[in-house]
């Protein structure tokens, strides 16, 4: 979630458990050193958005009304 945060994306936790939604809360009690940010970013290559696209590609509309659909799916992911 910080990362999320630092990187000006939106970040919607999600947690059914009160001591999830309190940890969740405390990201905004700290910061991630540039240095690190820079590291996490290097760990998205080409090749695991690839492997999540597949996977997100499989799993999207699984066990939903829309099974072996593709509607509502994106389908566009970049290091962007």
């Amino acid at each position: 979630g910080r990362w999320c945060m630092q990187k000006n994306i939106i970040y919607l936790p999600k947690s059914e458990s009160r001591e999830r939604m309190i940890e969740n809360a405390q990201i905004l009690d700290f910061s991630i050193h540039p240095d690190d940010i820079a590291r996490l970013d290097a760990l998205t290559t080409e090749a695991n958005l690839d492997a999540f696209k597949t996977l997100y590609m499989d799993c999207v509309n699984r066990d939903t009304p829309r099974m072996g659909t593709m509607e509502g799916v994106r389908t566009a992911f970049t290091l962007d």
